[in-house]
């Protein structure tokens, strides 16, 4: 343990900090090659990308129903009714900007269903808008309720060739300004190509009928207030055509003016019609009374009525006057009545300012008229079987029948008047009893003639002031900033590479996580150091080629000397038993088979004989034995045949190497049918008591500890324990084995020795105790440039 607490945890947490980034930094390949992709994404995208423009106008509506200031020349018409109408609120006005209908009318007036692009090159990547004066020439479509997308090659200035992404059956050479018929009486034809035109360019059409390419232009257009106290809205609409957006906005808010308008002349032209109807009417009547005097005159010869009867009759044309004005009353009365009860005129708007003197009727008919405004805005926006639809038809139902009731009202009043001045008027004529008969005869006949005429005169100066209304109609907004240009809305190219970087940098980071996470093998010494199990040394992986002995008294590699460093080790392993007079036994063994056990055996054997030690290479796997196979040897008697056969001494069955004389090799032998059984007979001990004291360095390649329990049998022999760990191959939910055996002791002096490693991961672990290899040892090939992309 380290005698500063403070220093160990600091290296503890620099240690962990490196844990964690080194799987990233030996990864360092992936992440630069799928950074540079983002970024190669990100110039192409860049590269054909086509900027979105935003244009931005500000109006601001009427919405005060009381009080708002008017302009002084228009003050004089409040009376007719021409201010008293609500805007609605902010809300509701942008509630009709933004809506369907509208942005409909703008896409008809402007044929936006109706969209052009220049395609470029062969490959069609890129697409350029073409708008307004850009338009390389005129689609007209006749009878077309589909959407169609065209592709149109300039031939030449009188023809084309016409092709359709969703239409395999268009293809072929059509003339300008000839129709194209996809059915009898649906075509399309092409017209007006600009002169500038030349052939093989390639263009796109796209035709959609307006209520299609509505939703298209919706999402794009926003409305809102400038603030919560403002009557102003701001309006701002993003496309990939500059202008297009400029003349969408702009006429947006002309639309909108109109639609405000034509809603404010509704009671105005109902009015007009209403007193032309009555017009005609009377001027029949009145023709007819005209007629009436002139057969009177006519048949009696009368030129003018003797002066003296005026006297007489001054109090009759005081009764007459009353009688004219009560008759007024009822006849309008009666018109308006007539109105109400015709089935034509149900929820339509009634005749306003036609005079009537009863303020209580004419103010029932301007609320009954606001009402039935009211509702046309509620049908436009929610329909007939909306809550608010159906609460303003009762409304109407309601002051239609209070209406019919006050008509009826004024008009048995002014009758009742109007009988008892008629009974005035006879007793005064009864008292006129010098006046000639023919002269009541033709005052009778003149009073129906200045009726008419009077009431001819008066609804001619209603239909003017009606007529004054319609035209003194003003828009319900005012524009305060045209539709401009504010700018591209689109990334800038910097910010479009900058965030291709991070997203390649984190979508490497992200694959790399998820390999590390899916990856259960066992890479470096930093796995075994997590299962906190004692460590030798590590192996690098053999180049391609090599034998299974890969050290020699020249060898010089990076193998070579790892092999040097764990027979270091090993030496201080081994040093830490008491008797130094016999010969060491060291055990190598594994978790399972193929990890490296008897080529880690014969390659640490010869190290310790290039020392000059005399060591052996004793096989004890009798199940799987791989010794002389690894040694290019013919099968040898071994183990198993002295166990068996007692009547040869053990040195019959020792083998000398011819790569180093101090190197000698006892095979397995035959495999035995009963392995364990045969390992725990006291010839074992016979076995080992005479190689410890023939030998200095005995290494011994047992059996694997995860097949079979041999190894086990054997550890009383042992003197230190060399646990192979192959890299690359072995699972890290096995390493819970060798853990166990050393957690529980069942093996002495035991140290993993990780086999296989790649290079990657041997850089700055070293061997045992920290030392790195290849400190001017190993001869180590220069990379050419291109490996360094290689996986090792």
């Amino acid at each position: 343990m380290s005698d500063n607490p403070h220093s160990s945890l600091v290296e503890h947490k620099e240690h962990n900090i490196k844990d964690l980034i080194s799987p990233y930094l030996r990864r360092w390949r992936i992440i630069l090659v799928i950074t540079l992709l983002s970024c190669i994404l990100g110039y192409f995208y860049i590269r054909y990308k086509i900027p979105v423009y935003e244009s931005k106008a500000t109006i601001l509506v009427n919405t005060d129903k009381k009080g708002s200031s008017k302009i002084s020349e228009l003050a004089a018409f409040e009376d007719l009714g021409i201010f008293d109408q609500s805007g609605g609120t902010v809300d509701d006005q942008i509630v009709i900007i933004l809506s369907r209908k509208l942005v409909q009318k703008v896409v008809e007036e402007k044929n936006l269903n109706i969209t052009y692009y220049s395609v470029g090159g062969k490959t069609g990547l890129t697409r350029k808008p073409l708008y307004g004066d850009r338009k390389p020439f005129k689609f007209h479509a006749n009878n077309l309720q589909s959407s169609v997308d065209l592709i149109i090659e300039i031939l030449s200035e009188d023809e084309f060739l016409i092709s359709s992404y969703n239409e395999s059956e268009i293809n072929k050479k059509v003339h300008f300004n000839e129709p194209y018929y996809l059915t009898d009486s649906i075509y399309f034809k092409i017209n007006d190509l600009r002169k500038d035109i030349f052939k093989g360019r390639i263009f796109n059409v796209r035709f959609r009928p307006s209520k299609f390419a509505t939703g298209t232009f919706l999402p794009r257009l926003k409305a809102q207030p400038v603030n919560k106290k403002s009557n102003s809205i701001n309006l701002s609409f993003r496309d990939e055509s500059p202008q297009l957006a400029i003349d969408f906005l702009d006429e947006l808010m002309d639309q909108y003016n109109l639609d405000a308008i034509a809603d404010k002349n509704r009671v105005a032209a109902n009015t007009v019609d209403f007193i032309n109807d009555r017009m005609r009417l009377i001027t029949v009547e009145l023709g007819n009374v005209e007629d009436s005097v002139k057969k009177f005159k006519t048949q009696r010869g009368i030129v003018d009525i003797p002066i003296e009867s005026e006297i007489f009759l001054e109090n009759e044309s005081e009764i007459t006057r009353e009688i004219v004005q009560l008759s007024t009353q009822v006849e309008l009365a009666k018109f308006v009545l007539d109105y109400l009860k015709g089935d034509t005129t149900a929820f339509q708007l009634l005749p306003a300012n036609l005079g009537l003197e009863d303020f209580a009727t004419s103010q029932l008919i301007e609320k009954y008229n606001n009402l039935i405004l009211e509702k046309g805005r509620a049908l436009t926006f929610s329909g007939p079987d909306h809550p608010r639809s159906i609460n303003l038809k009762q409304q109407i139902e309601e002051i239609r029948k209070s209406l019919r009731n006050s008509l009826s009202n004024s008009l048995e009043i002014n009758s009742i008047q109007l009988k008892s001045l008629q009974r005035q008027e006879q007793k005064v004529n009864s008292r006129i009893n010098k006046i000639p008969e023919y002269e009541r005869i033709y005052r009778d006949i003149m009073r129906q003639q200045q009726i008419k005429e009077e009431l001819y005169i008066y609804l001619l100066e209603k239909r003017e002031e009606a007529a004054i209304t319609l035209a003194a109609n003003v828009a319900n907004a005012k524009i305060v900033d045209h539709a401009h240009i504010t700018g591209s809305v689109t990334p800038a190219d910097l910010d479009i590479y900058i965030g291709s970087f991070v997203i390649g940098f984190l979508l490497s980071i992200g694959i790399i996580f998820i390999i590390k996470t899916l990856d259960t093998k066992i890479h470096s010494l930093t796995d075994i150091e997590n299962e906190e199990l004692p460590s030798l040394g590590t192996i690098p992986q053999a180049e391609k080629g090599q034998g299974s002995l890969v050290i020699s008294a020249s060898e010089k590699s990076n193998i070579a000397e790892s092999f040097r460093m764990l027979r270091t080790n090993a030496h201080f392993l081994l040093n830490e038993k008491n008797n130094q007079q016999l010969g060491k036994i060291l055990f190598v063994t594994s978790t399972i088979a193929k990890e490296g056990k008897t080529f880690v055996a014969i390659n640490l054997a010869m190290s310790f004989a290039l020392t000059g030690k005399k060591t052996l290479i004793l096989g004890m796997d009798l199940r799987a034995p791989k010794l002389l196979e690894y040694l290019e040897l013919e099968d040898k008697p071994g183990v198993t045949n002295y166990l068996i056969d007692d009547s040869k001494p053990i040195n019959n069955y020792i083998l000398r190497s011819e790569s180093n004389e101090n190197l000698d090799i006892l095979p397995s032998g035959a495999i035995p049918p009963n392995p364990s059984e045969l390992l725990l007979t006291s010839k074992v001990n016979e076995l080992f008591v005479e190689l410890r004291a023939k030998y200095d360095y005995i290494i011994v390649d047992t059996a694997p500890m995860g097949m079979v329990t041999d190894t086990l049998l054997l550890k009383e022999y042992g003197d230190a324990f060399l646990y192979v760990v192959k890299a690359e191959y072995l699972d890290k939910r096995m390493l819970s084995l060798p853990k166990e055996i050393y957690q529980d002791k069942k093996l002495s002096n035991m140290a993993i020795v990780l086999n296989g490693v790649l290079h990657k991961f041997t850089q700055g672990y070293g061997y045992g105790y920290g030392y790195g290899y290849g400190y001017g040892y190993g001869v180590v090939r220069p990379k050419k440039w291109w490996e360094i992309f290689k996986k090792t």
